[in-house]
């Protein structure tokens, strides 16, 4: 698999530059990331999936977060969503 596009079900192909955009919208509009139904490995980048991962810990643990909450969550590693 072409590591810069991201194959969605359904055959929807998506660019690491569309994925980046996903993060950076859920970054700034944390709602989003509540709502999203995306895992991690579905994003290609393995950055952005340990930012997605951050968002998903603390969305399970009920924590509002933003840039500086995300970073300091990443900084600690402490987000391991099964």
């Amino acid at each position: 698999m072409d590591r810069r596009w991201l194959h969605l079900p359904g055959d929807c192909v998506v660019s690491i530059q569309a994925e980046q955009e996903v993060i950076a919208a859920m970054v700034n509009h944390p709602f989003l990331a509540k709502e999203c139904d995306l895992t991690p490995d579905e994003f290609q980048s393995d950055v952005l999936q340990d930012i997605y991962r951050a968002m998903q810990y603390l969305v399970a643990q009920n924590r509002e977060f933003d840039l500086l909450t995300l970073t300091d969550e990443l900084t600690k590693g402490r987000m391991s969503i099964g």
